[in-house]
């Protein structure tokens, strides 16, 4: 198991005229369900690929999870990129599980 510091940095992309498109990270561990997020960005960010870091401190098997979301819109583009998860010091060897989930639309665009 894991005790300390984790980071998760990333790079998102969130451009086009949807207000609902997002991306999220949950933390969970073995057996959890995902619970707030400890990361959201909604709608438009602009072009270009914007950086993020989140820092999750705790014990026990964590499982980091990016939910991205596309908007009511077509003109949607939600992507991730450049996953890294670092272990901060003071943290003993553990086990770290990702997982990526996308959800679309109802209706295909």
């Amino acid at each position: 198991s894991t005790s300390g510091c984790l980071e998760l940095s990333f790079h998102y992309y969130l451009f086009g005229t949807s207000t609902t498109m997002e991306i999220r990270v949950h933390a969970i561990t073995a057996g959890g369900s995902l619970g707030d997020p400890l990361f959201t960005v909604t709608g438009n960010q602009g072009k270009g690929w914007k950086p993020a870091v989140v820092r999750l401190e705790g014990t026990g098997n964590i499982q980091f999870v990016i939910v991205g979301k596309y908007g009511e819109t077509p003109e949607t583009d939600v992507a991730v990129d450049a996953v890294c998860i670092q272990k901060l010091k003071n943290i003993s060897e553990g086990r770290f599980l990702f997982a990526v989930i996308v959800f679309f639309p109802e209706h295909p665009v």
